[in-house]
């Protein structure tokens, strides 16, 4: 598998790998947005930003235990070159709000 690049946006933090034909990107909710949802979950610039080569890691050092939070990540592909530019990125660009009323 190739190193992954990291696609950062407004509210988004992403990684993209790609083929000769076709994108892959994984995409979730960057840090200001996190830390003003988490406040007391004690997510830091240490351990940010969340891309390791082979996807997304998010560190919530002062979780307790049964403490209820929710965290997505959305994954879409499509083939290169896109049919619609950049709407992998589009795709995976979504407010946990959205992404929770999806799955309720």
């Amino acid at each position: 598998m190739k190193k992954g690049t990291p696609e950062t946006g407004e509210c988004l933090d992403a990684q993209s790998w790609e083929s000769e034909d076709t994108i892959v990107l994984s995409g979730t909710e960057d840090f200001e947005t996190l830390e003003k949802r988490l406040p007391d979950t004690g997510l830091n610039l240490t351990t940010w930003p969340p891309f390791p080569d082979d996807g997304l890691h998010i560190v919530l050092p002062l979780l307790q235990a049964n403490q209820k939070v929710s965290l997505h990540y959305i994954v879409a592909s499509n083939a290169l070159p896109e049919p619609k530019e950049c709407s992998c990125w589009f795709a995976v660009d979504i407010n946990h709000d959205e992404v929770l009323a999806f799955i309720r």
